[in-house]
Parts: structure tokens; C-alpha cells; sequence
């Protein structure tokens, strides 16, 4: 039987299946091409809209910011009314009233009462997601989770050139009427004369500046930038505290004035007179203090040195066993325990010792000319042990300093039978109702700081919320001239306060956009 086949005997393809796999190879290769080309057209397409959308962006942010100068120019003048062509995108801006608040208020006497601004916003949304706004004065630029500052709110921190020269100015320009303006003619004009606040000389206390936005970490930049000459302005950041808000703080806290007429109790938040047995009429309850208005809280610096100095090759971590042989450097440990003991040879300089965690006092002894400072987050500072200078007279109680958070509590419980010799600073500005065991049943909780006869010696300085005793314990406070007139630096250094500020000039402004 003969077989027939198609194939050839050497192999080869025939002619006809050579010429369906040629027309199969062009018609793939015609797929791919048009493949390509699609997908190079599509991302042509995308990058050119793209494109297109941030040219509209930067038109919108260069337009806003001739806003701005409008804005500005008919609040300070009190022009009738300015006109502008304002390029608002495809979609325009919408105008908002009441989308943030500015609360200043200040520690001393020097405003009657907190000012309160509602603060207004333009704002454009590009179809990328971008924001640009204009807000109080500012003109912020939002991509994704990063705001910018593209022009500064008209904040301005002049640090003078001498002594009670500190400016800090803050004109507030707000938008009077919800509306929506399109690219196109505005007209800006003033609604009302500005409201100027009069605002005395700020002396030994600090003003306090919330801004509450949906720009909140605008604001927060733009205050760390304008007063870094003179400290740290930021008191709460943006994802510290109250959702969008920003905390700055200035003011004057003279070291000078701290401890002008010497050392003792300095509480001026309040006092527990008769919370000691016998009631007020008994002298030796009666707290003769010595105070200032406004002593700062330490809180965000302390925490900062603990987070530095837990990471850092600056600071030495000692075994228990040296302890006993410190001198000038930098420390930091974990904690303290009542039967540590402690050497600090400062005779070749100043040393600082961090502590994170609890500090139940053993035994500290310093010797030299120079200052011991410690800075803890302890929540409680017990006295238990005996922390002294050289002969352990007082003479030498300005060259220890210890330093807490506003969360830190100073126990001198009955039967502890500790010295302290030095400054014990654990300021707080509001009644936390620390209710732990110091409180020795005082009904308040204002105890900060607790005393009680036959308990503690602290022969320095107390600074705390309130400071309270029983049992005729405030004779365990001892006067101290050695802290008169003492400059102590509060903070290491390279650490600032708040910016001081003597003259404080507020001013708001409200002006209305319409189209034309």
C-alpha cells in the first residue's frame, strides 16, 4: 500500500505552510505595532493632560497670589474697592467663611480677654487632587499629604535690636461671604473698618497662639521658620494635640526676674495654706512665697532631650558600678533607684545627667564650682536620699538643678528623711489632678509638690503647680539666698525658650469678593 504525504522527505516545509506562517508572522507583527501605538498615544495622551493640569495649577497659584496682594493692599489702605482678572481654573474657587479659627489669649493681664477670629478660605481643587488656598493672609499649596507655603501669612517676628525691641505683628485679612467666583473680573473691597486690638507691653508672661486649619502643618512651618532667630515659637505641632491645630508661644520670661528676690516655693497656680494641720491660722503653714507670673513648662524640650540623648554618641550610659567616679560630660540612664550612688567631680566643668524613668533618690554628691543639671519625664520625684553640694550648708544649692515635665511630682512624704539640697523644677500651668499618693488626702489634687514635718529638708528652690503641706512641712522648705539673682539656664545649650516679645499689634481685617 502506498502512503501519501505532504511533508517532503528532507524535512522542509512545503511551499504553502512557508506562506501561512509568513502571513501569520506580518498579521502578529501588525498586532504588536498597533499595540505600541496605542499604548503611545495613551500615555501621550496622559502626560499631555498631565501637563496641561499643572500648568493650571501654577496659573492658579501665581493669580491667587496677586489676590493676596489685593486683598492686602485695599484692608490697609481702606480702598473703596480694587478690581482683578483672577484665573480660578475650569472648575473657579469657592469662597468660605468660618473653615478656621485664630485664638490668642496670654498668661499675664495684659488682654481682658482671649481674642477670637474666625478665619475664611478661597480655595481651588485641581482635577489631580491639588489644593490651593488662600487663607488669613496665606496662600498654601496642598499635594497629597505635603503643604506647602507658597506665600507667606503676613506674621511677623522683628527680634529689635536691644533690649524690650520684640515685635510681633499679626494682621489678620478674613473673606466676609460664602460665594464661588470663576476665572474671570473680581472685585475686592473692605466690608468694615479694621478692629484694631490694643494690646500693653507684655512683662514676664507669654502669649499663646492657636490656629486651627485644615493647613494646619502650613501654619506649623511657617511659625518654626519667622521666630527661629529668637527660639522655639511651637508649643504643640499638628499631630500633637487637637486635631489641625497649631500651638505657638511667645513672650518675655526673664531668668533675671525667675529668682530675683531669692529661692523657696515658687507656685503661682496656687498654694494649699490650709491644707496644713492646725489650718491657716497656724504660722508655720502660712507659704511665703516668692513668685512670677509665668515660669515656662518644660515638657517639649524634655522630651526631645530624652529622645536625643537616648540615640546620640554625646552621652555617656555609666555602669552602676561608675556611678561613683562622674565628672563634667554628658549622661544618660534609665532610671533611679533609692540605693544608687552617685560622685560628680565638676571641678573641670558642667555635666548633665538624663534620666527615663522613675527617680526614688539614693544618693547624689557634687563637689566643684560647676552645675549639675538633671532632666527626667519621671512622673514622680522622691526624696528619700541625701543630694547635696560640698559641705551640705546650702551654699552651694544654685549647682544642682533637677528638672521635670509638667506631669512630675515631687514627693516628700512622712519617713522618707531625705535632703535635698538645689532647684527642683516641675512646672505646670494647669491642675492636673495628679491624684497619686501624694496628695495626702487634699480633696483639690493641686498638690504638685508635697511636704509634710518630719519628712523631707529641701534647703533650695521648689517651682511646681502648687505646693502643699501638712503637719507644719513647709518649715522643710528652707529659704535659700544662694539662688538670688541666679541666671539658671533652664535648657542645655543649644536649646531655646519661646521667642520673647514685648509689643504685641493684632489687627483683623474683612473684605469681600464678588464677581463682576
Amino acid at each position: 500500500m502506498i502512503e501519501m504525504t505532504l511533508g517532503r522527505n528532507d524535512g522542509t516545509a512545503m511551499p504553502s505552510e512557508r506562506g501561512v506562517s509568513a502571513i501569520l508572522g506580518f498579521i502578529l507583527l501588525i498586532g504588536m505595532v498597533a499595540s505600541i501605538s496605542v499604548g503611545i498615544l495613551l500615555f501621550a495622551g496622559s502626560a499631555m493632560e498631565d501637563a496641561e493640569q499643572r500648568t493650571e495649577n501654577e496659573r492658579v497659584e501665581q493669580s491667587f497670589v496677586e489676590l493676596k496682594q489685593q486683598m492686602t493692599t485695599v484692608s490697609r489702605s481702606g480702598a473703596t474697592s480694587r478690581s482683578m482678572t483672577i484665573d480660578a481654573g475650569d472648575k473657579g474657587a469657592i469662597v468660605k467663611t468660618d473653615t478656621g479659627t485664630i485664638n490668642i489669649t496670654s498668661t499675664g493681664d495684659e488682654l481682658d480677654q482671649p481674642i477670637n477670629i474666625s478665619i475664611g478660605t478661597v480655595e481651588y481643587v485641581g482635577d489631580d487632587g491639588t489644593k490651593i488656598a488662600y487663607q488669613a493672609g496665606g496662600i498654601f499649596r496642598e499635594t497629597g499629604n505635603e503643604t506647602q507655603v507658597v506665600s507667606a501669612p503676613p506674621i511677623y517676628y522683628d527680634k529689635g535690636s536691644g533690649i524690650n525691641d520684640e515685635t510681633f505683628t499679626f494682621p489678620v485679612i478674613e473673606v466676609s461671604d460664602d460665594t464661588q467666583i470663576s476665572s474671570g473680573e473680581i472685585a475686592i473691597s473692605q466690608t468694615i473698618p479694621p478692629d484694631r486690638r490694643d494690646v500693653p507691653p507684655l512683662k514676664n508672661s507669654t502669649i499663646k497662639v492657636n490656629v486651627t486649619s485644615k493647613y494646619c502643618v502650613g501654619w506649623e512651618n511657617y511659625f518654626r521658620q519667622e521666630t527661629k532667630e529668637g527660639g522655639d515659637a511651637i508649643q504643640e505641632s499638628c499631630n500633637e494635640g487637637k486635631e489641625r491645630r497649631v500651638v505657638a508661644e511667645l513672650g518675655r520670661i526673664s531668668r533675671e526676674y525667675l529668682f530675683e528676690s531669692g529661692g523657696a516655693i515658687i507656685a503661682p497656680n496656687g498654694y494649699e495654706d490650709d491644707f496644713c494641720t492646725g489650718g491657716p491660722g497656724n504660722s508655720n503653714c502660712q507659704i511665703e512665697s516668692k513668685t512670677v507670673d509665668n515660669p515656662p513648662v518644660l515638657d517639649k524640650y524634655i522630651k526631645d532631650i530624652i529622645k536625643k540623648a537616648s540615640n546620640s554618641s554625646e552621652y555617656e550610659t555609666p555602669s552602676e558600678s561608675q556611678y561613683d567616679e562622674l565628672d563634667d560630660g554628658k549622661y544618660y540612664i534609665e532610671g533611679i533607684d533609692s540605693s544608687d550612688e552617685f560622685e560628680f567631680d565638676l571641678s573641670g566643668g558642667n555635666a548633665t545627667l538624663v534620666v527615663a524613668g522613675e527617680m526614688d533618690l539614693g544618693e547624689i554628691e557634687v563637689s566643684g564650682d560647676n552645675d549639675l543639671k538633671i532632666y527626667t519625664n519621671a512622673s514622680k520625684i522622691t526624696i528619700g536620699g541625701d543630694v547635696h553640694h560640698g559641705s551640705k550648708d546650702g551654699s552651694g544649692a544654685q549647682h544642682i538643678q533637677t528638672f521635670g515635665t509638667s506631669n512630675t511630682t515631687i514627693d516628700g512624704s512622712p519617713n522618707k528623711g531625705g535632703y535635698y539640697e538645689g532647684l527642683i523644677y516641675a512646672m505646670s500651668r494647669e491642675n492636673k489632678k495628679w491624684g497619686n499618693d501624694i496628695q495626702q488626702g487634699n480633696p483639690d489634687e493641686k498638690c504638685q509638690a508635697f511636704v509634710q514635718a518630719n519628712g523631707v529638708t529641701i534647703d533650695g528652690a521648689v517651682v511646681a503647680y502648687g505646693v502643699c503641706a501638712q503637719s507644719n512641712g513647709m518649715g522643710g522648705i528652707k529659704d535659700n539666698d544662694a539662688f538670688q539673682d541666679e541666671l539658671i539656664d533652664l535648657l542645655p545649650r543649644g536649646y531655646k525658650l519661646s521667642p520673647d516679645v514685648y509689643y504685641l499689634n493684632i489687627a483683623e481685617y474683612k473684605v469681600q469678593i464678588e464677581r463682576q
